[in-house]
């Protein structure tokens, strides 16, 4: 299996969110980090 891509997610709005969402639930992504002005 290839390594997963490594994301790093940059804002944690609406859109921010269902992406951080949609990465954890797939194979082959792993979030390293998120960064949110909010948090």
């Amino acid at each position: 299996m290839a390594d997963k891509v490594k994301i790093l997610v940059v804002g944690l709005g609406n859109m921010g969110a269902s992406h951080a969402s949609a990465y954890h639930r797939s194979d082959g992504f792993e979030i390293v980090g998120i960064m949110s002005r909010n948090i």
